[in-house]
């Protein structure tokens, strides 16, 4: 028999924030949209950094199907390691189904947010996006630079190849090449819409970006040297990332069905 989606709570795992409420808001606001929808049993949000936590996931749902959907930005340590690990996912409790996606960053749907993102920043500002440079900015980290930093990469490179942006450039918040040295890196004198690659703005993507760029936090628009320079909201933020998060588990569950179907045949 298959798995419905009425079978079957889906579940948020997120990063959050020990100390900041906003990197779990917009988390929280997507599990809203998708409950009110009414397409899940139910639909529950567990953090690695806040409560609810990871590890209690089984005592929150303590029966039924789980659908997991890590709402990050790639596939990296707290999806391979972490998230599985505070799940036990190599021994569940009895008689658990629980089932994890791909992390929502990995679509390449990303990179239509990633547009409508610098999109938005640049409304009423004056500034055309086809005059502007790109600058996205992931996280990174130096422990893998290499996987880590591929997907923003690669989102970057199909951004490119839209040609919306005069040009478009990627850096990080804690790998090579950093966000002052990428955007130093932009040729000439034209506007430069920053992007973060982030689930939510947080203190990284409102606070941390401008600063390292020599902006106060929060900072939304500014002239650094001669060029304008506009802060978009992260790439998590935007609200079709409620799309993506339902993509992925359509996706996983359409596999799980199949592979049950092939099974029982």
């Amino acid at each position: 028999m298959s798995i419905t989606p009425k079978d079957i709570t889906l579940v948020m795992a997120a990063h959050g924030a020990t100390d900041d409420p906003r990197c779990a808001a917009p988390v929280e606001r997507h599990a809203e949209v998708i409950r009110a929808m009414n397409i899940y049993r139910e639909v529950r949000c567990v953090y690695w950094k806040q409560p609810p936590h990871f590890g209690e996931l089984y005592d929150l749902t303590p029966t039924g199907d789980l659908l997991i959907v890590p709402v990050m930005t790639a596939s990296g340590y707290y999806t391979n390691v972490v998230l599985p690990r505070e799940l036990k996912l190599e021994q569940p409790p009895a008689n658990r189904n629980v089932m994890v996606t791909a992390p929502v960053g990995e679509l390449d749907e990303m990179a239509d947010l990633i547009i409508e993102q610098a999109v938005l920043a640049a409304a009423d500002t004056g500034v055309e996006v086809s005059d502007a440079h790109l600058l996205l900015i992931g996280h990174g980290t130096p422990r893998d630079p290499v996987r880590s930093g591929a997907t923003t990469y690669r989102h970057a490179e199909t951004v490119r190849h839209r040609k919306v942006f005069r040009s478009v450039h990627a850096g990080f918040l804690e790998q090579d090449p950093t966000v002052a040295d990428a955007f130093a890196a932009i040729p000439g004198s034209e506007p430069v819409i920053v992007v973060p690659y982030l689930i939510a703005s947080g203190g990284h993507g409102a606070d941390d970006i401008p600063s390292d760029l020599g902006e106060a936090p929060g900072t939304r628009t500014a002239t650094i040297g001669i060029r304008p320079v506009l802060f978009a909201d992260a790439v998590g933020e935007h609200p079709r990332t409620v799309h993506l998060i339902l993509n992925c588990a359509e996706h996983t569950l359409m596999q799980v069905n199949r592979a049950d179907r092939r099974n029982a045949g």
